[in-house]
């Protein structure tokens, strides 16, 4: 817990915040227990903040700060304005949001000019922070602060103050079509239909657990609420509740008046395809009957014969291959057949690339001879849009390890810069024209297990892409260069980009080991903050 050791200055607003400098040398902005708006606000503060980094949104580190009474005493300006009188500030724990940086290097702004505004490196992060608005019914307009990183020329925004979530001190939700916007409309321009929230909405039905919400509220100190844990566990449980009516929400924005989203438009419905799935069971132990879910085959219900009606439907099975899978049915099943587990997408790969009455009877087959060892569960249909999205999002609710068990930092950040690739590369429609996690091991040799995450054709020329998390591990960018290598002497023209999480860096060390590889191998780098610049120009490429 940080401790006060100065203050700054007063800031705006009704709680009357002050930033202050702390003992470990950051500065955050305090809001203290007894502000005008009720105790409650730091208790929104904390909650939302935490909620707000879970779904992968940019915002402050929030801390409990630890303000003594003698700094108080001897500290004029902490005093809350009540009207023609005042009061001292509170002592003890208060709430505190982390200023970025040094106030006397770095300029936060909470405006910027549209064409500045337009260029803000994370603006897409405004249709996120709109879904946690949504869902916990933040009264207040959305607020941000816009500040450079020192050698980036653009701004990056940081959502701030969640003080009037959950409607400020009355915990309840009375949701409006307008409330939660960010006033200027311009940072939703980029918006297209649902998709766009997709990569939050999901995260937040999908990952957003009691569990999660639990630990969250369990640093909450109990002064904030007046030790009535009843009320906290009654928020708790209607934001969960809330999870599912996101997507309602957002609509309903999109029907108002204001129209926030130009670019939208509801004409027509979603079309939406019937499609049908079965999640693949490994079972190594029949007496127990126990399975750990290892695979999802997702196919698309033929349609009749007719116009517009693709003459081969879709299929498609996604199997575990990450080392952090095949740990986790290892830790599951310490006698699990590694070796098979990972021969699967080869052979099921195979098996379905062959013509449609030969893989209808090797899908019967499977149903009917896997009962050893391999299952499939029963099938089950739904409706959807996206094809891809929908695998995407199967696997991961049904197969893929909880998010703090995959794999560490370093597949973590890589998971993380897929989602916003995904994103990017389906708004700007080019995401059903790439392959995706394509095999290397016929330019490299048989069983390398590397999957590159994206590949296109253009002109001649095989372009592929993978995400590489910069600042972690140089041995990612090792096996990218050398499966580089390896594929251009097999491949006349090939292109080769590795998305990364920032720019590098000309004062880390690692960055420009990074950099310089990738140079020696003609291999692009394209940071997240140029991916929407980068979608666009291989728009047409691929047409």
């Amino acid at each position: 817990m940080p401790r006060a050791i100065e203050q700054i200055r007063r800031m705006r607003g009704g709680a009357q915040s002050q930033l202050m400098r702390c003992e470990d040398e950051g500065y955050y902005v305090v809001k203290f227990q007894n502000n005008p708006q009720g105790a409650r606000i730091l208790v929104n503060e904390l909650l939302g903040t935490r909620l707000a980094a879970r779904l992968g949104l940019p915002t402050p580190a929030a801390a409990v700060v630890e303000v003594q009474a003698s700094l108080i005493e001897h500290t004029e300006d902490l005093v809350m304005q009540l009207g023609r009188h005042s009061v001292r500030c509170r002592a003890g724990q208060q709430f505190g949001s982390r200023y970025p940086g040094s106030p006397a290097q770095t300029v936060a702004y909470d405006f910027l000019p549209d064409e500045q505004l337009r260029e803000v490196v994370n603006l897409a992060d405004f249709c996120g922070v709109l879904v946690f608005d949504k869902w916990t019914c933040n009264t207040n307009g959305r607020q941000a602060i816009f500040f450079r990183v020192r050698g980036e020329p653009r701004y990056q925004a940081q959502m701030i103050d969640h003080g009037f979530c959950f409607n400020a001190g009355e915990w309840n939700f009375p949701d409006a079509p307008l409330r939660g916007l960010y006033a200027r409309h311009r940072v939703y321009e980029s918006v297209r239909g649902m998709e766009s929230f997709e990569p939050w909405l999901a995260r937040l039905e999908g990952n957003m657990t009691e569990s999660m919400l639990e630990q969250a509220a369990s640093e909450i100190p109990p002064e904030w609420y007046d030790f009535h844990l009843d009320a906290l566990e009654q928020l708790l449980e209607q934001l969960l509740r809330r999870r599912k009516r996101v997507r309602e929400l957002i609509l309903s924005a999109c029907n108002s008046s204001a129209q926030p989203f130009p670019n939208w438009t509801l004409t027509m419905p979603e079309q939406h395809t019937t499609l049908r799935y079965r999640v693949l069971r490994y079972t190594p132990n029949l007496v127990r009957d126990e399975w750990v879910n290892i695979g999802v085959l997702l196919e698309e219900v033929p349609a009749p014969p007719g116009p517009g009606n693709p003459a081969r439907p879709r299929r498609a099975l996604r199997v575990i291959e990450e080392p952090s899978e095949i740990a986790r049915v290892r830790r599951l099943h310490p006698g699990a057949d590694e070796e098979l587990l990972r021969a699967l997408p080869a052979e099921f790969d195979a098996r379905l690339g062959a013509p449609d009455d030969e893989v209808a009877v090797y899908l019967e087959k499977l149903g009917q001879t896997l009962s050893n060892v391999l299952q499939f569960s029963p099938q089950r249909a739904l409706l959807a849009g996206d094809f891809d999205a929908e695998m995407d999002r199967l696997f991961r609710d049904h197969v893929a390890p909880p998010a703090w068990a995959r794999g560490g930092i370093v597949e973590n950040t890589r998971a993380w810069i897929r989602a916003r690739l995904n994103d990017v590369f389906r708004r700007h429609r080019i995401l059903r024209h790439l392959e995706r996690s394509v095999r290397v091991e016929e330019f490299t040799h048989p069983g390398d297990p590397l999957r590159l995450d994206y590949a296109c054709r253009y002109n001649g020329t095989r372009g592929y892409l993978h995400a590489v998390a910069l600042g972690r591990d140089p041995a990612q960018a090792k096996v990218l260069a050398y499966t580089a290598e390896r594929i251009r002497l097999r491949t006349a023209h090939a292109e080769f980009t590795a998305m990364t999480e920032v720019a590098p860096s000309p004062d880390n060390p690692r960055h420009q080991f990074v950099a310089r590889l990738f140079e020696d191998q003609g291999i692009a780098i394209v940071p997240l903050s140029r991916i929407e610049k980068f979608a666009e120009e291989l728009r047409p490429r691929l047409h």
